[in-house]
């Protein structure tokens, strides 16, 4: 049983496997990576995506209308709407002078 090794071949059992006659695999080059870049949505554009996903499966009817409210920082907006007629029933707003007489604005006792 003889194992010798020399700079350009291994010998195993007799057998010489010189480094010229191993097979060279070819190059694998990369592919160029591609790199997504997500646009930046901005507040308004994701609050459209949220609308429409939920108007998919929100519908308002004569006998039961849908309740649409917007709420902002200083006010709030609501609307009953009929989807069938595409009508809005009724409207009210903080925005509105005698509802917004009902309301106390301020923030609270002062500590």
């Amino acid at each position: 049983m003889s194992m010798s090794t020399s700079a350009n071949s291994v010998s195993f059992f007799g057998i010489g496997i010189g480094i010229g006659s191993i097979p060279r695999l070819p190059s694998i080059t990369k592919p160029h990576s591609l790199v997504v870049v997500s646009k930046a949505k901005t507040r308004q554009e994701d609050r459209i995506a949220r609308h429409a996903r939920i108007r998919k499966k929100v519908e308002g009817t004569t006998e039961r209308p849908r309740l649409c409210v917007f709420r902002s920082n200083k006010h709030l907006y609501v609307q009953v709407i009929d989807d069938t007629k595409m009508h809005t029933l009724a409207s009210a707003s903080t925005v509105q002078k005698p509802i917004s007489e009902e309301f106390d604005y301020s923030s609270g006792p002062t500590i």
